[in-house]
This record gives structure tokens, C-alpha cells and sequence, in this order.
């Protein structure tokens, strides 16, 4: 249900299980929190985690990161996409995120990626299956980033 943990400021990590969609303004302003991990959560719907103090997230399942999901989280720094069948990336969707040094992207087929998904790529890495990245570097929307697009094995955790 949309804005369901809206201006939740108690909220630091949290787990989520046996949702398949994590719905508009969800996490929309919920300042304390930290990580997720949405393990069968297949959509981030526009706007989701807009405003959160949000880390780190971890999707397993997702197959589509709406508008603006993740819209002025600027403690964000590490986004785990790891579903194979990556679908798409929307625009604005890491707005504000300043602080984003670790995207990583288990699909070998790169996702459609809308314009200006981001605004700020100074501390960025793109970590994408070894096998793709050149597939990535000269995708559309992609090739604007390719000298931030890395192979999976440079990636350190």
C-alpha cells in the first residue's frame, strides 16, 4: 500500500519477505533508516525510498527500480541489484544520491536505463558481470558511463 511506512523515523533495518512489490512513498522520509533487504520484492515503485536516510539496499529479485525510488538518499552508498532478469532503471531514480560509490548489477543483459537516473556519478562505480561489460559501455543510455562501468571481479566488498 502506498506511503505505508511514510515518515516512519523509528524504522533502521529492516527485512522484507514475501512482498513482491515495495509500493510508492513507502519508505518515503524514514530518516533513520539504514539497510534493507527485500528478498522477493521484484518492483521499487516510483518515489519508495525518497528522503530516507537509507545505506544500503539489497535486491534479489528485482526486475524494475521506479522514478525517483530512490530520490534524495544521500547517506546511500552501496545498491545491490541482483536479479538476472533486471528489466529496467528509471529516471531520477538515484536523484540526490551523492553519496553512491557501489552499484551493483547481476544481469547480463543490460536493463533499459531511462535519462538522468542520476545526478551525481563523482564517487560511482557500476560493477556488471564480467562477461557484459562491453555490452554495458555501449547500450544506450549506458555509454554515457562507461568509464565508471567495472567487471563484477574488481568489485570489493
Amino acid at each position: 500500500e502506498n506511503f505505508c511506512f511514510d515518515n516512519c523515523w523509528s524504522l533502521k533495518h529492516i527485512n522484507i519477505e514475501n512482498v513482491t512489490s515495495i509500493s510508492e512513498y513507502c519508505f518515503r522520509n524514514c530518516y533513520l533508516l539504514e539497510d534493507v533487504i527485500a528478498t522477493s520484492a521484484t518492483s521499487v515503485l516510483g518515489s519508495a525510498f525518497q528522503n530516507s536516510g537509507l545505506i544500503t539496499i539489497s535486491l534479489p529479485a528485482a526486475t524494475a527500480i521506479g522514478p525517483q525510488a530512490f530520490t534524495g538518499c544521500k547517506r546511500l552508498t552501496s545498491v545491490y541489484l541482483l536479479s538476472d532478469n533486471l528489466i529496467s532503471i528509471s529516471s531520477y531514480a538515484f536523484k540526490g544520491c551523492s553519496n553512491l560509490s557501489k552499484l551493483v548489477i547481476n544481469a547480463t543483459t543490460p536493463p533499459k536505463l531511462s535519462n538522468s537516473v542520476f545526478d551525481s556519478t563523482d564517487k560511482l562505480n557500476i560493477y556488471v558481470p564480467d562477461s557484459s561489460v562491453e555490452t554495458y559501455k555501449t547500450a544506450t543510455n549506458w555509454s554515457q558511463y562507461q568509464s565508471i562501468i567495472k567487471p563484477m571481479s574488481e568489485c570489493v566488498e
